[in-house]
């Protein structure tokens, strides 16, 4: 929570404004709480700092004060997956691009990639919904917000593919 009231501050006092289709990248620290045993930042972190760079994200496209306090919406995660492809150090500086992947007529599709000193670190795909009041906010008026971006059709196969999975999952069980 602390993180998260110092990127709201910061972002009080920056110009560096972003476009809801745009690239937005966000810079941490590893430390030692961030780590496991083997010494370098443990795999539930990476879901943290990747909830920090969204929450970065909100803050410097201007949306957070409409969206959290005037309109009360609440982001919620529903499905996260990541692959890990380097270790990030103690101490090592990283960060993490976010970028708004596509939509569907409930989710919004964000891919988060970790960079460290050793390149691309881990490849991320968050899945997300906004709520009022517990009840989804329709998928037009949250792109109304963010500026109706735009998206290529980069990640269509993986958004996809990620669904597809999901699917299957739902019928195991």
């Amino acid at each position: 929570m602390f993180r998260i009231l110092l990127f709201w501050i910061r972002s009080l006092y920056t110009k560096d404004r972003i476009r809801g289709d745009e690239l937005s990248v966000s810079h941490f620290r590893v430390m030692p709480w961030d780590c496991d045993p083997n010494m370098h930042m443990t795999n539930s972190r990476y879901f943290a700092y990747m909830d920090f760079a969204r929450f970065w994200r909100y803050f410097h496209t201007g949306v957070f004060r409409e969206m959290f306090v005037s309109k009360r919406w609440m982001p919620m995660a529903t499905a996260q997956e990541i692959t890990y492809i380097k270790d990030i150090a103690p101490f090592e500086k990283f960060s993490v691009h976010t970028r708004l992947a596509g939509w569907d007529d409930k989710y919004v599709y964000m891919s988060q990639d970790f960079y460290g000193k050793k390149g691309l670190c881990a490849k991320a795909m968050m899945r997300g919904v906004f709520v009022h009041k517990r009840i989804p906010v329709p998928i037009s008026e949250v792109l109304d917000l963010f500026g109706n971006p735009q998206v290529g059709d980069l990640y269509l196969g993986r958004i996809q593919a990620w669904k597809d999975i999901h699917d299957f999952k739902k019928n195991e069980t």
